[in-house]
């Protein structure tokens, strides 16, 4: 059996065209971008020494487009301490019946470093 790229399975929920807004950096456009950008991400954290959870607040749909807005909180594994949180806004594309991330924004509640 074949190995999964856990990379692809994140980047498959996202439209062709998706953008995905990060602190610190431009947008990544498409899901080439995207799974690059996640690769390289998931370097920082080659233990899986973290938790990431998600709460959805609120959430709609209108025809073909949807929104989730809610809050993220990243733990350490080994302690359950948080290491950061933070909120989150997702626009989703209904294709064929497959609702799909079209635009995510995500930033951090932590203060600005002084």
């Amino acid at each position: 059996m074949a190995k999964t790229n856990p990379h692809e399975l994140v980047t498959k929920r996202y439209h062709e065209n998706a953008k995905l807004l990060v602190p610190h950096f431009e947008a990544f456009v498409g899901r080439a971008a995207i799974e690059k950008y996640y690769v390289e991400r998931n370097k920082l954290n080659p233990n899986n020494e973290f938790d990431l959870s998600f709460h959805v607040e609120e959430a709609h749909e209108a025809g073909e487009v949807g929104f989730v807005e809610g809050r993220f909180e990243l733990k350490k594994t080994s302690d359950n301490s948080t290491v950061d949180t933070g909120k989150f806004l997702t626009i989703l594309k209904n294709v064929g019946n497959d609702w799909q991330i079209f635009r995510l924004i995500f930033n951090t509640n932590r203060p600005l470093a002084k």
